[in-house]
């Protein structure tokens, strides 16, 4: 009885540890969702540029014009109101954002803006039960490459007067997140913060010269875990064990009971 017992014990362990022979790997439920509300952008800085406008609102323009006609380069941005629940770690639409490459004289463009995205998220615990809507913001610079519209080849290694570079090289934008300046939010045992991943047409996209280029704007929001005490100071959540460790301990005591019977 002995011998059959530790067999046993021995089938439990490897039932329970990740790595038994031939044991599935256990994938845990989600911890949480979060729904981003209410997104706001403003361009609050840029680097470099002449006649530099709009700082404080959704639109930025900067240059002075080649043609005389008045019109500058710039961004644009519009963040949605979706609500819809997300996941941590997985990609959703923070915002429009568009970009107004315009003829305008060197050494007037700008090298960088950057972005203050506030916004509301409800965040969902959905393993202890626990709800939080918090406030914040995350900041973004945008490196801005005004590349030389008569080179050959152009910057993006495309031949001048073809594809995207049909009216002069095209220009390059790429978005980073800029930690400095971001919040992080924190519920129960996890950190969140909310990243940028890219655009719809890549991590960063180029500008035909005197057009406008639109993209959706990607995020994510990234959980951390919180070492420290969660909210209220509530101890930290237990693991739960797989559904199959379970039925093996309550095997296990069922066989326990039994054997101190027939001793």
């Amino acid at each position: 009885m002995k011998k059959s017992l530790g067999l046993i014990a021995l089938l439990a362990a490897a039932a329970l540890s990740p790595q038994g022979a031939g044991a599935a790997t256990v994938v845990p439920p989600p911890v949480s969702t979060l729904e981003i509300l209410d997104v706001e952008g403003r361009w609050i800085d840029t680097t470099g540029g002449t006649g530099v406008r709009g700082l404080g609102t959704a639109s930025v323009r900067w240059g002075i014009p080649w043609n005389n006609r008045g019109v500058r380069s710039g961004y644009d941005f519009d963040g949605v109101d979706d609500g819809t629940p997300q996941l941590p770690e997985t990609d959703f639409v923070l915002g429009t954002f568009t970009h107004l490459n315009r003829v305008i004289a060197n050494g007037t463009s700008i090298t960088a803006a950057r972005l203050q995205v506030s916004f509301r998220v409800r965040i969902n615990d959905l393993t202890n039960g626990l709800s939080r809507l918090v406030d914040a913001q995350s900041t973004f610079d945008f490196l801005h490459w005004e590349t030389p519209n008569d080179a050959r080849p152009c910057a993006d290694g495309g031949a001048n007067g073809a594809g995207v570079n049909v009216n002069g090289c095209a220009d390059r934008v790429t978005p980073v997140l800029n930690p400095a300046f971001s919040d992080t939010f924190r519920l129960g045992r996890a950190v969140y913060t909310l990243d940028i991943t890219g655009f719809d047409k890549g991590d960063a996209f180029w500008t035909t010269e005197d057009a406008a280029n639109r993209s959706r704007l990607f995020g994510r929001f990234t959980a951390s875990p919180d070492l420290t005490e969660g909210e209220s100071g509530e101890p930290p959540a237990p693991i739960p064990l797989p559904a199959a460790g379970w039925l093996m301990l309550a095997g296990l005591a069922g066989l326990g009971a039994a054997a101190r019977r027939r001793r």
